[in-house]
């Protein structure tokens, strides 16, 4: 049961990666899902990118404006830019893509001490559809 909660794991941490899109010269934070990262800073979500931002954040002005964050559940839209900026600068944006890269790798190990038959290559097509998905 271990192996197939590896796979799982492999696709929930995929939904919660971001990918930051170019529109108009300015960077907008999208999570794999299509959803725009800022609607999570507005409305307080606590996502493993707030969270992990949180954890790198090395300045006292970061550290500021996410405990301003988590203290108000929340920041207007006029801190979007501030905190799109400090999610890449402090490399929370890699560090993600980093662990979904980890989880997808345990989970292809994981299929691949299954039975190799055509419910296994079904799975491992549906992990590189996973791995790879953009929106």
């Amino acid at each position: 049961m271990t192996k197939i909660f590896d796979y799982a794991d492999a696709g929930y941490i995929n939904t919660i990666v971001v990918d930051l899109k170019g529109d108009y010269g300015k960077y907008l934070i999208y999570d794999l899902t299509g959803k725009l990262v800022e609607y999570d800073i507005i409305e307080g979500k606590k996502t493993y990118l707030i969270i992990l931002a949180k954890e790198l954040a090395y300045n006292q002005k970061d550290r500021q404006l996410i405990d301003l964050f988590m203290k108000n559940n929340g920041l207007s839209e006029e801190f979007i830019p501030q905190m799109q900026e400090l999610i890449k600068r402090v490399g929370a944006f890699e560090k993600s893509k980093e662990v979904a890269d980890d989880y997808f790798n345990k989970a292809a190990k994981s299929l691949d001490t299954l039975k190799q038959n055509q419910y296994t290559d079904t799975l491992y097509w549906l992990l590189e559809r996973l791995k790879k998905r953009n929106y």
